[in-house]
Parts: C-alpha cells; sequence; structure tokens
C-alpha cells in the first residue's frame, strides 16, 4: 500500500510539473515580447522608492529575459535597496538580529523564533523589525523576549536593538 501511495504522489508531482512547465515553455516569441514590453510599461510608473514592486516587476522580466545586463541590475539595486537579502519573506526572520540575539542569550541553540515584523523602508534606508523569540533563562526556565532592531537595508548591519 505504501509503494503505490508513493507512486501515485510521484505522478501527481510530475503532473503538476509538467503542467507548470506548459504554462511557461510554450509561449511564442510574440506573447513573450509582449509580456515584457507591459512589465516595461509597469515598471516606469513605479516610484523609485517603491522597492518591493519595483522587485518584483524585474524579477518577473529576468524570468522572461533571462539575458537582458540591465533587468538583473535593477534587480540587484532593488533588492539590495529593499533589504531583501537581509531577512527572510518566508517567516521574516531578519538573520542579522537572529546572530545578534543568539550572541546575547546564555543558551544560543535554545532560540526559537515566534514571530517577526519586517516594516516598510525608512526615507534614510533603514528598517524596523520587531521579533518575539523563545529561550532558555539562567534558571532553565523558557521566557519569551521581543526585541525592536534597526538595520541598514544597503549592508544589512544591525544599527540598534532594543528590548521592550
Amino acid at each position: 500500500m505504501k509503494k503505490i501511495l508513493k507512486w501515485l504522489f510521484i505522478i501527481l508531482l510530475a503532473l503538476i510539473g509538467l503542467g507548470y512547465i506548459s504554462q511557461y515553455e510554450f509561449k511564442s516569441d510574440a506573447e513573450i515580447n509582449k509580456e515584457i514590453s507591459e512589465l516595461e510599461q509597469k515598471a516606469k510608473k513605479i516610484p523609485a522608492s517603491n522597492f518591493v514592486d519595483n522587485y518584483n516587476i524585474y524579477k518577473k522580466l529576468i524570468a522572461l529575459d533571462a539575458n537582458n545586463r540591465k533587468y538583473k541590475e535593477k534587480h540587484d539595486y532593488y533588492q539590495k535597496k529593499g533589504g531583501f537579502l537581509c531577512y527572510s519573506s518566508l517567516n521574516q526572520r531578519v538573520f542579522n538580529l537572529v546572530k545578534h540575539v543568539k550572541n546575547s542569550m546564555r543558551d544560543a541553540e535554545s532560540f526559537e523564533l515566534v514571530e517577526s515584523t519586517v516594516y516598510k523602508t525608512e526615507n534614510d534606508g533603514t528598517r524596523f523589525v520587531d521579533m518575539t523569540y523563545k529561550g532558555k533563562n539562567g534558571f532553565g526556565g523558557i521566557s519569551v523576549e521581543k526585541v525592536r532592531g534597526k538595520f541598514k537595508n544597503e549592508t544589512c548591519e544591525i544599527l540598534s536593538v532594543q528590548k521592550f
């Protein structure tokens, strides 16, 4: 029974994969060029200060034309300016803040992220993040702590950390 379920699962994944590929692989050059043109027009309307939307547009453009150096440069620029290399959008984990907090804990291995909120980029290119985490305290019990960190988008450098 397990073998049958395993093969059914593999077949299902293959079918999903083929459906995904067929959605993108079989576009004509005219369709791709039209989509590129539409995305470029959208990109022109987005303010340069809107890092997230610009980053997403250029990510799509790179998927359509991977050899275009202009798209790659713009993508990298907005990725850096938006601080996307500094944190995981999946779980809002700010890498350097986690490292900073772990370094200040008695038992870094007990660190467990509860939740994080990464806020909008400030005019000076910095960003705030609130992070709640659990860890063992000096008595062996588990305590919950909250910190607010501020980091530079371009370098991911943590500028300040405050407990609250």
